[in-house]
């Protein structure tokens, strides 16, 4: 561990314990604008999909889940075939 992981992860749990940079800036004695820029990390937060990855393992999909599915299993689309997303693009019918 380099010093400057050490204040990157103290800078972080501070941070996140009192929701804000004041906190951690003041620890590393820094400006919040540079503790938030090179020490403190943001987390990146994703949505909780874990009730429908869990019916998708064991199969218990419904309708959307069924749709997306047969879309996977169809394979990806080749280069040339035109897609309902082409719509208006340069090229594709009815772009004008």
């Amino acid at each position: 561990m380099t010093p400057r992981t050490f204040r990157k992860g103290a800078a972080t749990a501070v941070d996140h314990a009192y929701g804000g940079p004041e906190r951690a800036a003041r620890q590393l004695g820094n400006t919040r604008a540079v503790a938030k820029t090179h020490y403190i990390d943001v987390l990146e937060t994703v949505p909780d999909n874990r009730d429908v990855l869990e019916r998708w393992a064991r199969g218990d999909e419904g309708e959307s889940m069924r749709f997306s599915l047969a879309r996977v299993e169809s394979g990806p689309i080749p280069m040339n075939e035109k897609t309902p997303s082409d719509a208006g693009r340069k090229g594709f019918p009815g772009s004008g």
